[in-house]
């Protein structure tokens, strides 16, 4: 039964001649094995799979002699290499089982205790390689964070433009707020161009209402001119020089707060072929890279 299911195992993965000949000496070696001679199975599994490299090119063949060779060993007192024999079977196929009826319960504990071992370091270097995976992968996510930010920053100062401002001390002497706004302070210039140009308007105002009253422009003299023309003319006396002290005040504070240049920023759109490309996702599988 064990000759046929090998033989079908076999059959197809090797070519024939071979196959024969490999097929030949396993069954000389099983058949020592079984009649109880272990020291001849020993040395004739030992011509097919004691080596680092088996004699035997079928892998289920070579599977079998391990397991063979393994449990001969047991029997004459050859603990250590029957170990490495079946720790080379598991190697190979960590799913392999030895069957409790055909092996006595001594090779079976020897095999599972074995067993136990290579799986538990395989799982050990499983676990390792996961987590080198892992790391590899938060490596490789910094990194290409890293770029990211990068050529985000580089984006930013392709987009700036810094130029430098040169400011004049004869446009700090303009009134109506214009040397406040060539310092930037808006809001004072604001205050001074509305305070300014509102005291403006009363002077040429309460001006032109006082001599529209001068006796050289009217056709009679009213009984009151005198008293209208000295309040107009107080009233455009009185906001005149407020006009003036105003107006004295902006150009004061323009001069103290005057910055002989500054650095003003704009900004300015990137040639269409300069436009970011790279998109950086996050998925399942990690982290992508999209061109």
């Amino acid at each position: 039964m064990l000759v046929g299911l090998l033989l079908a195992l076999a059959h197809g993965l090797c070519p024939a001649p071979a196959l024969a000949q490999d097929f030949q000496a396993f069954e000389e070696a099983h058949q020592a094995y079984v009649d109880g001679s272990y020291a001849l199975a020993v040395r004739l599994f030992e011509a097919l799979v004691g080596g680092e490299v088996p004699a035997l090119s079928n892998e289920v063949l070579v599977l079998e002699s391990r397991k063979y060779l393994g449990a001969a060993y047991l029997f004459v007192d050859r603990r250590a290499e029957a170990e490495t024999q079946f720790r080379r079977l598991l190697e190979q196929d960590p799913t392999y089982e030895m069957d409790p009826v055909a092996f006595s319960r001594d090779v079976v504990q020897v095999f599972v205790r074995v067993r136990d071992q290579v799986r538990q370091r395989l799982t050990q270097v499983e676990d390792r390689l996961r987590q080198e995976e892992a790391e590899r992968r938060r490596l490789e996510a910094a990194r290409l964070l890293r770029e990211r930010e990068r050529a985000e920053r580089l984006q930013e100062l392709a987009q700036t433009e810094v130029e430098t401002v040169h400011r004049s001390r004869l446009v700090a002497t303009i009134p109506f707020g214009v040397g406040q706004f060539q310092n930037g302070d808006t809001l004072a210039g604001w205050l001074f161009a509305v305070s300014e140009g509102v005291l403006a308007i009363a002077s040429v105002t309460t001006a032109i209402l006082w001599r529209s009253l001068d006796p050289r422009y009217t056709a009679t003299l009213e009984a009151d001119f005198l008293p209208a023309e000295e309040q107009l003319r107080l009233s455009n006396q009185v906001v005149t020089a407020a006009l003036a002290a105003v107006m004295l005040g902006g150009i004061i504070h323009a001069h103290l707060r005057f910055v002989p240049e500054s650095r003003e920023t704009r900004r300015r759109d990137l040639p269409e072929d300069l436009e970011p490309g790279v998109e950086v996702t996050a998925g399942p599988l990690g982290l992508s890279v999209r061109f």
